[in-house]
């Protein structure tokens, strides 16, 4: 019943998140529109924070609260028609964002022309490509050598733990896999410093620094969340698992949990491809939407599971 009532006022959330994340807190107030009087403006904007307040009280997500007196000084502006201030501003926003995602694809075509640096004396859009993709693989290869090299190890430590039990197994066998993102980590940090350092002399680093910088460190980002991930599910590995979960289970959540970490990691990281403003504000909220629709998705998948790991 819980679920479903979540559920069905899940959009209202979403909308009013959606609203305020568009437009930060103003210090000023705004003025009215053209032919509207300031208290006409403020009738407006109460009606509408009232209208958006009731709903989320019927819904369950704040409570009713008492019908307040009015306040001594009329000229005071309450927290709720401050609030459906912010709702109004952000929805006169939208039409301007939605906008700017022409922009978004232009940008991305211009990005080979915006990585050549050929005519800079650097180097060109292809080969520092083939350069990026050059590094990350030799990092994923050294994460997975030192992985392979330590297996053995883990098994043995299992089966140990299985046997004798022992906690400091569990801890042993985490260590041996923060040695495999130590090699990964170590990798692309020599590839940062090497292949993509910034020109001496320049003011500011160059979009290829600047994008080489975001996707390696992006790759160390996601393979840091993968690991807290694996020690704790333990997916191969039941005898050292430390969720109280099955092995379809384990599998299934861990899954889950990959894919936020790389929803969140790859809206934080490609703007960095944006270069106009418009493009940039629309890519602000195409994040704002996916990053809390899939988060939500993960945890209503997941809730099963998750709920039976505390007692009771």
């Amino acid at each position: 019943m819980m679920i479903r009532s979540f559920r069905t006022c899940l959009p209202h959330v979403l909308l009013l998140c959606l609203c305020l994340i568009l437009r930060q807190a103003q210090a000023q107030t705004n003025p009215p529109p053209a032919g509207m009087s300031q208290a006409q403006y403020d009738e407006l904007v109460k009606s509408v924070g009232q209208s958006v307040l009731q709903t989320l009280a019927e819904k369950g997500l704040v409570a009713k609260s008492p019908a307040a007196p009015a306040p001594a000084n009329p000229s005071d502006t309450d927290a709720e028609t401050l609030l459906a201030r912010k709702v109004v501003t952000a929805f006169g926003e939208i039409p301007g964002v939605l906008a700017g995602y022409p922009a978004i694809g232009s940008d991305l075509a211009r990005l080979p022309d915006r990585l050549d640096l050929t005519a800079a004396g650097g180097r060109g859009t292809w080969s520092y490509l083939g350069l990026l993709a050059l590094a990350a693989g030799a990092g994923l290869l050294a994460e997975g050598a030192v992985r392979r090299l330590t297996g053995a190890t883990r098994d043995g430590l299992a089966r140990q733990f299985s046997a004798a039990g022992g906690a400091w197994r569990v801890a042993v066998a985490a260590i041996l896999d923060g040695l495999s993102l130590l090699a990964l980590w170590a990798v692309i940090h020599l590839g940062l410093g090497i292949l993509f350092a910034q020109s001496p002399g320049a003011v500011e680093a160059s979009l290829q620094t600047q994008l080489a910088a975001v996707v390696l460190k992006s790759l160390v980002a996601w393979r840091a969340y993968v690991l807290l991930f694996r020690i704790y599910l333990r997916p191969a590995q039941p005898a050292l698992r430390i969720a109280p979960v099955g092995d379809m289970s384990a599998h299934r959540l861990f899954r889950l949990f990959d894919l936020a970490a790389i929803v969140a990691i790859v809206t934080q990281a490609w703007s960095v491809l944006l270069a106009t403003p418009a493009a940039l504000d629309a890519a602000d909220l195409t994040n704002s939407v996916v990053l809390p629709g899939i988060l939500i998705c993960v945890v209503l998948q997941a809730r099963r599971e998750i709920a039976g790991w505390s007692p009771g």
